[in-house]
């Protein structure tokens, strides 16, 4: 979809910014549904990173909103070649998804650690990004 696409689909206008200067272009940020469209450098979504878990589901049924833990065993079920970090952070290609646990979480007291987000991108997502930046930077 395109930046107007996504906005005419959401019904509003979001908030635009750039983390970093590692972004491509600036994202926008859907606070209120929790969260942020990222696109390339011809204004077309790649990725879509959600912060509230609560309803988001894997086709057909299944939720997201699951304990760390059960989320990496389920993805592992599902895609065994997902690259799992000793940080916790992982990525599954075949998938489209990458996460890592929430930030200042300690499983090793009892805390049910959860993903502080859940990225969903396109086939060859990072490869496009890294080849953005690189021409990008050629460029200057």
């Amino acid at each position: 979809m395109s930046r107007g696409e996504v906005e005419a689909a959401m019904g509003e206008t979001p908030k635009r910014a750039k983390r970093n200067a590692m972004e491509i272009a600036e994202h926008d940020c859907f606070r209120a549904d929790g969260f942020y469209v990222y696109y390339d450098p011809d204004d077309r979504a790649i990725a879509a990173e959600c912060f509230e878990l609560d309803g988001v589901s894997f086709p057909p049924d299944t939720s997201l909103n699951l304990p760390y833990r059960e989320l990496i065993a389920w993805l592992q079920g599902v895609d065994p070649s997902i690259v799992v970090k000793p940080d916790g952070a992982f990525r599954s290609d075949a998938l489209g998804i990458a996460g890592r646990p929430m930030p200042g979480d300690d499983e090793a007291e009892g805390d049910i650690v959860r993903s502080e987000s859940l990225l969903f991108y396109r086939p060859h997502y990072y490869e496009d990004c890294a080849r953005w930046r690189s021409e990008r930077e050629a460029s200057k």
